[in-house]
């Protein structure tokens, strides 16, 4: 999810959740009768309100919103599970051409190469843009009594060499252990 999409995300969950809490108080303020509420109310048409929905344009009313709100949900889900693939990542640019790699191959070769460390039964690992940084998730799945000290230092050693031979590229690397059931004793 890029940055731009978490405010949005963030900004209409904020907006519909004052425009909820602020319905809700002034539903629980005008039930206990205080006196703005009650003087507010009296301003406002309640026959218009209640004949609203009798009126020829009403129809049209509430299937224009009823399309726009629809759209505006479609959009919003389908930027929301749009495919976060990783560009190729440039690791040197000059006269003679550019060098690139995939930070997916990158995250298969890590997964590889950490499933054969002592205490791991199985690494899984991908790529993807989290926020506008491409991110390598890597899990590890960890036999039962393996130490969670040591598969720390796996995974620092891991980075640091990953920071060494990549030097510069921004590249983000996240790290979840699993830890296999141990084999039940009868």
């Amino acid at each position: 999810m890029n940055r731009i999409l978490a405010g949005v995300d963030r900004l209409l969950v904020v907006l519909a959740g004052l425009a909820l809490v602020l319905g809700g108080a002034f539903a629980l303020a005008y039930r206990f009768g205080v006196p703005f509420t009650h003087d507010w109310m009296r301003h406002m048409n309640r026959l218009w309100y209640y004949t609203a929905p009798d009126q020829n344009w009403w129809p049209y009313a509430l299937g224009i919103a009823a399309v726009l709100t629809a759209f505006a949900g479609v959009a919003l889900l389908a930027t929301n599970l749009s495919r976060r693939r990783t560009d190729e990542a440039v690791l040197d640019d000059n006269t003679l051409g550019t060098l690139t790699f995939e930070p997916s191959a990158l995250a298969c070769v890590l997964a590889a190469t950490l499933s054969a460390a002592p205490g791991v039964r199985e690494a899984k690992a991908g790529a993807r843009n989290q926020r506008g940084t491409p991110t390598i998730s890597i899990t590890l799945i960890a036999e039962p009594g393996t130490d969670i000290h040591d598969l720390t230092a796996l995974a620092e050693r891991t980075t640091r060499h990953l920071d060494e031979s990549i030097g510069p590229v921004p590249l983000a690397t996240r790290y979840f252990v699993q830890y296999e059931r141990p084999e039940r004793v009868r």
